[in-house]
C-alpha cells in the first residue's frame, strides 16, 4: 500500500542522472527486501525519493503524505528504515519520531531525518532527538545512496 501524492514536476527530476547513481544494491545476492517507509508531504520530494529507490533492487517503498497515514503504515508493515521530512503538517517530525520511539514494535527501526534545515545545530538537535541519521535537503543523491546501503549493511 503507497500513498501517491499528487506528483508534480519536479526540479529534482532523476531522469538526468548519470548511470552511476542507477545503483545495484550490495547485498543483492541476499535477496532481502529492504522495506523503506517515506512520511513527507511535498509530491515532488516523494517523486525524487520513488525514482531514486526504484532505480535500486531489493528496494521497496511505501509513501505517506501525512504523518498519521506514516504511523499507520509503519505499525502495519514494519519497515526496515523509516525516511522521515521534520516539516510536517499536524505532527513535525520530532513528534512523529517521538511516536514511533514509543511504540513497541517499532521503537528499534532505524529512522532517518530528511530536511531542509541544514544548519549545524539543526543537525546536532535532530541527532540528539534520536534520529540515526539526518540527512538534509536538497538531496546529495550519491550521499543519500550511501545512507540507505549503510541502513541495509546494518539489517544484515
Amino acid at each position: 500500500i503507497a500513498c501517491r501524492c499528487d506528483d508534480q514536476v519536479s526540479s529534482n527530476d532523476t531522469s538526468a542522472l548519470p548511470r552511476q547513481h542507477q545503483v545495484r544494491s550490495q547485498l543483492q545476492a541476499t535477496a532481502k527486501i529492504m522495506r523503506i517507509l517515506y512520511i513527507e508531504d511535498s509530491p515532488a520530494n516523494l517523486k525524487l525519493v520513488r525514482e531514486i529507490i526504484d532505480n535500486i533492487p531489493n528496494y521497496h517503498l511505501y509513501e505517506a503524505c501525512e504523518p498519521k497515514l506514516g504511523l499507520e503504515l509503519a505499525i502495519a508493515h514494519r519497515p526496515d528504515l523509516i525516511l522521515l521530512d521534520i516539516n510536517l503538517p499536524g505532527l513535525d517530525g520530532y513528534e512523529v519520531l517521538k511516536a514511533l520511539r514509543e511504540t513497541a514494535s517499532l521503537s528499534t527501526i532505524p529512522v532517518y531525518a530528511i530536511s531542509a534545515n541544514a544548519m549545524a545545530a539543526d543537525r546536532k538537535h535532530g541527532l540528539e532527538a534520536g534520529f540515526n541519521e539526518y540527512i538534509t535537503k536538497p538531496l546529495d543523491v550519491t550521499r543519500f545512496i550511501e545512507a540507505l546501503q549503510k541502513a541495509e549493511l546494518a539489517m544484515s
